[in-house]
Parts: C-alpha cells; sequence; structure tokens
C-alpha cells in the first residue's frame, strides 16, 4: 500500500516538473495550457502521465491512444453555437456544462454543480458546453449553448491541415507537438473561438466548475490577454480524485480555487502547486446533506480499461458471499468515452447475476460498488455509506494515505478494496443548500 501511495507521489512530483518545464516565455503563446494530466481520460495525456514514471507502455495499444485521441480533434471541426437573442449586458458568466436533461420546459437551465436555476441568476450569462445531439426546445435568454460537435463525422482533410498547422510546435519536441495535435488542445481553440463573441470589457467575474481542461486554460489565456482585471474562479464541483494530477497549477489557471475540504485545500497547496492565497474553503454547493445517493448500484466509470477484472471482481465477491449480485443495478457513467464496451459489459455483468445463487449469509449488505477512477467513493464515504471499490489500475484507481490523508484502505483481493475514513467532512465538507448563491463565490 504504502509502495503504491509513494508512486502516486512520484507522479505528481513528476507531473508538476513537466508542467513547470514547459512554464516558459520560449513556449508561447499556450506554453503549458495544452497538457491535460488527466488519469481518468484515455488520452494523450494519460500516455504522458505513465511515461513519466516508466510505466510498461505497449508500442501498439500506445500509438492507438495517441492517434485515436488527435483523429477525434476531426469531429470538433462540426460545432454549432446557440443563443435566443442578442447577449451583451452581463458582467458574469459561467462556463459550465449541459445535457437536455438539466432544461426545463420554459427554457431554463439546472445547474447540477451549483444547485441553482438560470431563471433565478437573471443577471448572469449561462455559457454551456452542450454534451447533447437535440437541443432543448426552448433556451432562456440569458443562455449560449456550444455544441463542440454538431454531427460527428471523420474528416482526413481537416486532420491533414490539422497536422500542418501544429507542425511548427515540433521545435518544441515530441512530446509538446502531439500533446498540440490532442483532441483536448483543439477543443480549447473551438471554445474560445465561439466565446469570445459573448465576452466583453465590462465582464468582471467568470466561474466555472474547474477540472483543469485545456479548453479552460485557453479561454483564461484568452480572457486575461484582453483584460487582466477579469477574475476567474475555479470551482471543484468533483469529489477528489485519487491522483488529481489534471489540477496541477499551471500558468493559466484560475485565479481563485474554490475546494470543499481541509484535506482537497492542503492536496492543492502541498501537491498541486497553488498558493495558499488563491484557496478558498467552503461547504460543497453540489454535494448535499439532504442527497440520498442509490444503494444497491454498481458505477461504472467514465472509461473502461479492463473489463476482464471487472468481471472476476464481481464473481468474487458474490461467490465468497460478500454482496449479493443479484440485487445490483449497473449505472452507466453519463460521460461514456467507450459505450460499445459499456453496453457489452452491462450484457456481461447482467448474465453473471443470472447465474449467481443468493445466499442470506452476506457480509456486506447494501454496499456501493464503485469502478475504476471515480471521486463517488469518497462522496460515499462523506455520507457514511458502505463502499467497495474495484479497481483496474491501483497507481491510478486507488487512494491512500499519501495523498488522502483521512483515507484508510482495506484490502480484500488483489483489485478489490473497502475504505474508512478517519474524520467527516475533511475530503468534502456536504452543503445545506442556503449558500448556493453564486455570489457567495466572489
Amino acid at each position: 500500500m504504502s509502495d503504491i501511495g509513494s508512486l502516486q507521489l512520484e507522479i505528481i512530483k513528476n507531473a508538476n516538473a513537466l508542467i513547470k518545464k514547459f512554464d516558459k516565455d520560449k513556449y508561447k503563446p499556450k506554453k503549458n495550457s495544452i497538457f491535460y494530466l488527466a488519469t481518468y481520460a484515455n488520452s494523450i495525456g494519460l500516455v504522458t502521465l505513465k511515461s513519466l514514471v516508466k510505466i510498461n507502455q505497449n508500442f501498439i495499444s500506445k500509438s492507438y491512444v495517441v492517434l485515436k485521441d488527435i483523429f477525434y480533434s476531426s469531429y470538433y471541426s462540426s460545432n454549432f453555437c446557440y443563443q435566443s437573442k442578442t447577449i451583451n449586458k452581463y458582467n458574469k458568466i459561467v462556463v459550465s456544462w449541459a445535457n437536455k436533461n438539466n432544461f426545463e420546459k420554459n427554457g431554463t437551465y439546472k445547474d447540477k454543480f451549483f444547485n441553482v436555476n438560470s431563471k433565478n441568476k437573471k443577471n448572469i450569462l449561462w455559457y454551456l458546453i452542450y454534451v447533447d445531439n437535440i437541443l432543448p426546445n426552448k433556451i432562456g435568454e440569458n443562455i449560449v449553448l456550444f455544441q463542440p460537435i454538431k454531427k460527428k463525422f471523420f474528416n482526413p482533410f481537416f486532420i491533414i491541415k490539422y497536422f500542418l498547422q501544429k507542425f511548427y510546435y515540433i521545435v518544441h519536441g515530441l512530446r509538446y507537438f502531439l500533446t498540440s495535435l490532442s483532441s483536448h488542445s483543439y477543443l480549447g481553440e473551438v471554445v474560445v473561438g465561439s466565446f469570445k463573441n459573448y465576452y466583453n470589457l465590462n465582464v468582471k467575474t467568470i466561474i466555472m466548475p474547474f477540472e483543469g481542461q485545456p479548453f479552460q486554460n485557453e479561454l483564461i489565456r484568452y480572457v486575461k490577454r484582453l483584460n487582466f482585471k477579469t477574475k476567474v474562479i475555479g470551482y471543484m464541483h468533483a469529489a477528489p480524485l485519487p491522483v488529481p494530477t489534471n489540477l496541477i497549477y499551471k500558468n493559466h489557471s484560475p485565479d481563485e480555487i474554490i475546494v470543499n475540504g481541509q484535506d482537497q485545500l492542503k492536496c492543492f497547496k502541498k501537491l498541486l502547486g497553488w498558493s495558499k492565497k488563491n484557496i478558498k474553503l467552503k461547504p460543497s454547493y453540489r454535494f448535499l446533506k439532504k442527497n440520498k445517493p442509490e444503494n444497491n448500484k454498481i458505477y461504472l466509470p467514465a472509461n473502461i480499461r479492463k473489463p476482464k477484472i471487472i468481471l472476476e471482481s464481481l464473481d468474487f465477491l458474490s461467490t465468497n458471499y460478500l454482496i449479493n449480485l443479484s440485487k445490483y443495478k449497473v449505472k452507466g457513467h453519463p460521460a461514456f468515452s467507450n459505450s460499445n464496451y459499456c453496453d457489452m459489459l452491462i450484457n456481461q455483468i447482467n448474465k453473471l447475476k443470472k447465474n449467481k445463487k443468493i445466499n442470506s449469509k452476506i457480509k456486506f449488505n447494501d454496499a456501493m460498488i464503485f469502478i475504476g477512477v471515480t471521486g463517488g467513493v469518497i462522496e460515499a464515504l462523506e455520507r457514511n455509506l458502505n463502499v467497495i471499490h474495484i479497481i483496474e489500475d491501483p497507481i491510478f484507481d486507488l487512494y491512500t494515505s499519501k495523498i488522502w490523508p483521512n483515507v484508510k484502505s482495506f484490502k480484500l483481493n488483489e483489485n478489490i478494496y473497502k475504505y474508512k475514513i478517519k474524520k467527516k467532512g475533511q475530503l468534502i465538507k456536504l452543503g445545506t443548500g442556503f449558500g448556493s448563491k453564486l455570489e457567495s463565490l466572489t
């Protein structure tokens, strides 16, 4: 366990060194803002993270990930922006995500990250990255929807043109060049190309649920170039991840970051390179005390990497009467990057359920089962719920006390762990809902 924790610290240390290396004038204009070192996204960033600690990567599978990430950029060449009327009167903007389920019939937007409705914040412009194919029937006048992908089709001519446009980055080395071609980096360009039509010099504040994505860093770079006085606030909307390398401080990070627990504050300050004066600690706007997660669910991750391990682990839990698998329902992640894999895995899990005998002597009744890289583990623990974690890759999936001091882990087998937290409220301080006024962030 301690060895895994030490390796996780080494990953963070090396990732910090990489980000710092590219924070120099010779890497202008974007510097290190193109990097997305996320452990949960099967992308060039994850390939880079593994290389930083010399994790063996099959050349063919690594090349597949890199090329897939680059080719995905072509989908963003078909984007679309919708607004209900001319917008020019706002001095505060929220940049967030949305899908069709977030909209009421009257066209107002229900923001799940702040637990607020756009109709109650008419003085704010809601600039939303829209991830559904079909637009809402009606959209409020203070809302802009940007669809990164209007129609998904591969355009080889775009890829050739894009490659030639970025080729000059080769002087910065192969790693920087390939990262500049990443779909995450290109998304930053298309988002800013749209956002600049709604930003004006009178905007005092921009608020965004922050994930360290390149489009967020690129948006900040654009805004600060025009008006350095515009304050950009990042909000930690998600529960802490085991190895949060995507949140390392970059050249174009928010002026201020809002975190929801003392462990988060310490991690941002000691491990992720943020100045303490730029970190604010507040109860969560998203995770409220009154909310009740569903038990007897198997929560799949956004990126399924090793379905064999998942099936073997569920079989182990059921065969050894640790859980009653027949009671469980499978819940897919809303942002699946490999939906075919997901559908196949759900079918296989359902077949496994049918073949298992029901036993009255179950050790962990009503446990929540999480798989892979997910912050859902921490939210459930803060709610005093029973948690079982199936890990596909210990280095990136497992919570250790080296990074999160309030977490204690217990090994059930090579790929299955249980956790306890030492003190409630240190990882996520659950909110009441009464503080969910966006004005209180500023």
